[in-house]
Parts: C-alpha cells; structure tokens; sequence
C-alpha cells in the first residue's frame, strides 16, 4: 500500500561513476531525500528519479533532491551522454544544487532533464553551468501493443499508476504519424488491474500505432529562481505542459559559452 525504498541518501562522496550512473530511484520507491551529497568527476548520470516501469512495478514518487554539488568532469577520453538530475517521476522538489562542467562547456553535459508524464514538480535555486544543455524538458511516448475494441487497448512503456492517482482520467492523449500529431483523443480511464486503458470515444487505432500523453490541466510544473550560465542551449522545452506549467525568473546569461544563439 505505501511503496517501498523509504531512505535517506546523504553526505556521501561519490567519484568517477560512468555508464549506468549512481543514485537510481525507480520501481515504486517512495519517500526518499537525496541530499548534501558531492559527485566528483563524473562520467554518467548522477541522480535519476524514474518513473519507467515494469509490467509488476509501479513508478517512484515523493523524492526530494536538495543540496548537492554534482560534477559531470569528465577525466578520460571519451566522455559520455550523462545528466546531473534526470526527473520523470511524480511529486519531485529539485532545490539549492550545484551542477557544472570544470572548464568549457561540454557538449555532452544536460544539467536537468524533466519529463513528462511527471506531475507536480518543482526546480528552484538551482546553480547550473558549462553545461550543453542547462534544463530541457521532453515527451512520454509509447505504442499501442493491443487492440480490444474502438475504445480500449493496452500499451508498451507509460508509467503504470497506484489506484490512488490519476490513473490518467481525463489526460489527451496525441496520435503520431511519423513524428507529427495527427489526432487527439481524451482518456476516460486506466485499469491498474487489467492494465487497460479507455478512451472517452472511438478510435480506429492498430498495434503498433504511437502516441504522447499530458494531463489536461494540471501538470504543476514550477521552474524558478534557477541561474542558468555558460551553458550552449541555456533551457530547452520540448514538453507539452499545462495552463499549471511554468517557466518564470530565472537567471540566464551567456557567460563564457560561445555559439550561443538563443536562450
């Protein structure tokens, strides 16, 4: 009923980490405080909170990330795709740390990375720079792998939800052809037993067809108070969001980047 993977991650030094990263909050972990931790030297992910789940698992949630120094140097020759702070799970405070690159900006380096279908989520007072990407913001994504009627059908990867959430009720959901929307459809209901999902009306929908999904109105997303510096592409959004999603004062500035066309 309450989860799992109630802890306390902090005052830790963590150094040199690659490929699969460090600190993993995943599969129904709840109530976990990341912080005043320090990562040195890093070739990899630091912090995940993830919101991926198995087909026996649900997502984290309720995860405060306070207070650390994230360093993504890489020392070796061949430096890596890797994120400070990667959010795709609900209930999420991100506050006061520190993510940076020693020396110029490297172009593998994304500060933080919010995605959807994680609600209620709030980055502040964060300290981010030399960084490729200094905070971005993507899309859920999945394909249908079973059709039982117009309306009703089962999919590959979107988070599966507690019975006690949203249980995407009420949440668009936007067909794809290729990379471009072609329909929306309104979800009327999740089943967390059968795993099934209902649309408010019919579809002529196949296996293997693609979509998005966002909440209709109420993703409370609040990214402020954040100094963004030194970064190529200070803040990429590439989100659909909500009437409660906002971007608002924050600090960017150029700083010793180079190239830089727009914030």
């Amino acid at each position: 009923n309450l989860g799992c993977g109630q802890a306390f991650v902090t005052c830790n030094v963590f150094e040199c980490i690659c490929k699969c990263g460090c600190i993993v909050v995943c599969h129904g972990s709840s109530q976990v405080l990341i912080a005043n931790n320090l990562f040195v030297n890093f070739n990899g992910p630091a912090i995940t909170v993830s919101g991926a789940t198995t087909r026996r698992s649900f997502p984290a949630n309720t995860v405060t990330i306070s207070g650390n120094i994230i360093d993504l140097t890489c020392q070796g020759e061949r430096p890596a795709s890797r994120v400070g702070i990667s959010i795709s799970a609900s209930n999420v405070l991100v506050s006061d740390n520190q993510i940076y690159v020693r020396g110029k900006c490297d172009q593998q380096v994304t500060g933080i990375a919010l995605s959807e279908p994680a609600v209620n989520v709030r980055v502040h007072d964060n300290l981010i720079r030399n960084c490729a990407c200094g905070i971005k913001t993507g899309r859920a994504e999945s394909r249908v792998t079973k059709v039982f009627d117009s309306t009703t059908f089962l999919e590959e990867s979107l988070p599966l939800e507690w019975k006690t959430s949203h249980c995407y009720r009420g949440w668009n959901l936007v067909w794809l052809s290729g990379n471009t929307p072609s329909a929306i459809s309104i979800i009327d209901s999740f089943d967390p037993e059968t795993l099934r999902f209902k649309l408010k009306e019919s579809y002529d929908m196949h296996a293997g067809d693609r979509f998005q999904v966002f909440p209709a109105d109420s993703a409370n997303w609040d990214i402020h108070h954040n100094t963004i510096t030194s970064c190529s592409r200070p803040v990429v959004l590439d989100s659909y969001g909500t009437e409660t999603s906002f971007l608002r004062d924050n600090s960017v500035s150029r700083g010793e980047a180079t190239g830089v066309r727009t914030a």
